[in-house]
């Protein structure tokens, strides 16, 4: 696909602003049954994070609310690191007012919900199906982590490397040993792996023989 670096990172940043408002109030709604579980410096940091995050999803909806779209200018000649952030920002910024302008805030944030759900809802029963004493609310922490390692211009094929330092690193800050956290770390992406290899197998055979039976169908005037 023919899409410059700029619109791919404005992409991107949209893409995060529903990711870290969503985590954000998943882990605000989280924390106070989870407090006496947490050291006092984890839940103090992810309250500061929380009350950030959402205040920084609200600056940025009034800006969009109150603000006047930007007229359309000559794109600067000079390829500067500012003038690079200013065109990421610029479309960020208009494909948010996109989003609002159908109305679909809602929708994409119920979305984006939805799927750090189902994800949460993954990693954990990925981890204690092996017996592992990890917590719902560890993995949220864990994935505050993992979404700036994310924007990493390098990543490993399959969140190789990536989801190895996001959980081992959370699972040392709640005490555990780091050997025990590499292993946790490990086991849970090659669970997670798996899982989706062969679930994606089974699909993919599944579609093919089922479009090879209605192909047969079809010749032979069955309906």
């Amino acid at each position: 696909m023919d899409i410059s670096l700029t619109e791919g990172t404005a992409t991107l940043l949209a893409a995060r602003y529903y990711d870290f408002s969503v985590v954000a109030l998943i882990l605000a709604i989280l924390l106070p049954f989870s407090k006496k579980d947490m050291p006092d410096w984890i839940f103090k940091s992810s309250v500061i994070f929380c009350l950030l995050i959402l205040l920084g999803t609200i600056g940025i909806f009034l800006f969009l609310k109150f603000s006047k779209p930007a007229t359309d200018k000559q794109p600067a000649t000079e390829k500067t690191l500012l003038t690079r952030i200013r065109a990421a920002w610029t479309k960020f910024i208009a494909g948010l007012r996109e989003i609002q302008s159908h109305g679909a805030h809602g929708r994409v944030a119920l979305l984006t919900a939805g799927i750090w759900l189902c994800v949460y809802s993954n990693f954990y029963f990925a981890t204690r199906s092996m017996g592992l004493p990890v917590a719902f609310y560890h993995i949220a922490i864990i994935s505050i982590v993992m979404i700036p390692l994310t924007l990493l211009p390098l990543q490993g094929f399959a969140n190789i490397g990536t989801h190895e330092v996001g959980w081992t690193s959370v699972l040392v800050a709640f005490d555990y040993p780091y050997k025990t956290a590499l292993a946790i770390a490990a086991g849970s992406h090659f669970v997670l792996l798996f899982s989706v290899l062969v679930g994606g197998g089974l699909a993919f055979f599944g579609a093919r023989f089922l479009s090879t039976t209605k192909e047969t169908k079809k010749h032979e005037g069955k309906p």
